[in-house]
């Protein structure tokens, strides 16, 4: 299964997944594994209470992959480890570098502090609850074409890497006085 931002496409038939892909448009690149999605689950709150509330599906491929020096899994807790503001995570992506810019060919990576919650809150008014975690601060952002990549973070005392969210709206790109991207926290996913 993979994780995903809900807001895209909802028909199966309209994906295809790279897997340990860096450079997104070599078409033969080492290590590179493609598969189809079979089946395309989508959280049954999506949009509900605000429109990117829940915005997460679960892929499931058409057959099963091996892991390799390119493809790893990471976790996905039970429980979060709370996330403070003095907390960071990495965001990864092939979106654009710049408001407006192209998207990248070769994934790219940032290191985001999250916010605190009642400080997203107020930035977002009425568009925030608690299925979402703020991170990303001026020029450190995530921007167009990054939405359903993973925002990632240490566990503090296992050091082992795990998933606390997925990559889903902001405002702007690194933009001065916003919070930057908005994250589904995976804490609420059932």
């Amino acid at each position: 299964l993979l994780c995903f931002s809900k807001h895209y496409e909802d028909n199966p038939k309209y994906f295809g997944i790279k897997l340990g892909t860096y450079d997104y448009r070599d078409d033969e690149e080492d290590g590179e594994v493609l598969r189809d999605v079979a089946e395309i689950r989508i959280h049954p709150d999506f949009g509900r209470p605000h429109a990117f509330s829940h915005d997460i599906s679960l892929l499931r491929l058409s057959e099963p992959v091996n892991f390799t020096d390119h493809i790893h899994p990471i976790c996905v807790p039970k429980v979060l480890e709370k996330i403070t503001p003095k907390s960071k995570g990495f965001v990864t992506g092939w979106g654009a570098t710049s408001e407006g810019g192209e998207i990248s060919n070769k994934l790219r990576q940032v290191l985001v502090p999250f916010l605190n919650q009642k400080e997203c809150e107020c930035e977002y008014e009425g568009e925030i609850d608690d299925t979402m975690v703020c991170a990303g601060r001026k020029d450190i952002d995530s921007c167009q074409g990054d939405s359903g990549g993973p925002l990632v973070t240490k566990h503090k005392d296992t050091q082992t890497w795990y998933q606390a969210g997925i990559v889903s709206w902001g405002q702007g790109c690194g933009e001065r006085g916003h919070a930057g991207e908005i994250a589904y926290f995976m804490e609420s996913l059932d």
